[in-house]
């Protein structure tokens, strides 16, 4: 099976966001990335609910396989740990 990888924000999860995972589930098994707090300000964006409340939005959702912390705006380090077929 193909793996998908995708990353949010994740503060909330809005209609876009499903739009997404759900797109991404017709290609294999899905990985999402939640950014971490560090991440998340380097881009200009303050969380506003934790990291693990972050991880617990996304993990509710069904056809999930993994949640990973993603350290780093870009991909390189999600490339190199878990290949993905598709982004």
């Amino acid at each position: 099976m193909n793996k998908v990888y995708t990353c949010f924000c994740t503060d909330v999860i809005h209609e876009g966001h499903l739009n997404i995972i759900s797109e991404a589930l017709k290609y294999g098994e899905l990985t999402v990335g939640v950014l971490a707090d560090a991440a998340m300000i380097r881009y200009n964006r303050f969380p506003s609910i934790s990291l693990q409340e972050r991880i617990n939005l996304i993990k509710d959702l069904p056809g999930i396989s993994n949640v990973i912390v993603q350290n780093e705006i870009m991909y390189d380090d999600i490339f190199e740990k878990i290949r993905p077929d598709y982004v």
